[in-house]
């Protein structure tokens, strides 16, 4: 795992981090299931040249077994590295807060991070909800400065 310094990040490139890294291990997940999925079909494949005795199309068969595994492993080692590398961020977070740090509200962004990891908040909140959700009220929080700054320019005239 490699050691992300969160604390030299401002919030903006935080949160993209994050959100690349739970997209690049949505994304490791699916290639994970659909090398699984054409396992076992190369499985039934093996077989069938075996009942057959299609001995070379058997060995070809074989062979990308062979292959599909060591996918799979090399899949498997990356989503387990990616997945060790959101637990970091999510423990210097939690490690964080309370700590004076003027770049990044870490209590919000472990809130998120908790949401789009499936984490403690509610694990039955889907990704794309919790990002839905993130957006909104980032966008909310513009639109509260916004009207606050007008405020205070209409005060002042």
């Amino acid at each position: 795992m490699k050691d992300t310094d969160i604390e030299g990040m401002d919030k903006k490139n935080l949160r993209e981090y994050l959100y690349s890294l739970i997209l690049a291990r949505k994304k490791t997940e699916k290639e994970k299931e659909k090398l699984s999925q054409e396992l076992k079909k190369w499985e039934s494949r093996v077989k069938l040249a075996e009942e057959r005795g299609e001995l070379e199309l058997k060995e070809q068969a074989l062979l990308r077994l062979e292959e599909l595994r060591r996918r799979i492993t090399n899949t498997s080692a990356e989503f387990d590295e990616i997945t060790r590398e959101i637990e970091g961020i999510k423990k210097k977070l939690k490690d964080s807060i309370g700590k004076i740090n003027y770049n990044v509200d870490t209590e919000l962004l472990l809130e998120e991070l908790n949401l789009l990891t499936g984490g403690t908040n509610d694990r039955d909140l889907n990704e794309d909800r919790a990002i839905k959700e993130i957006k909104a009220n980032l966008m909310l929080k513009e639109l509260k400065k916004k009207l606050k700054g007008k405020e205070d320019s209409d005060t002042n005239d």
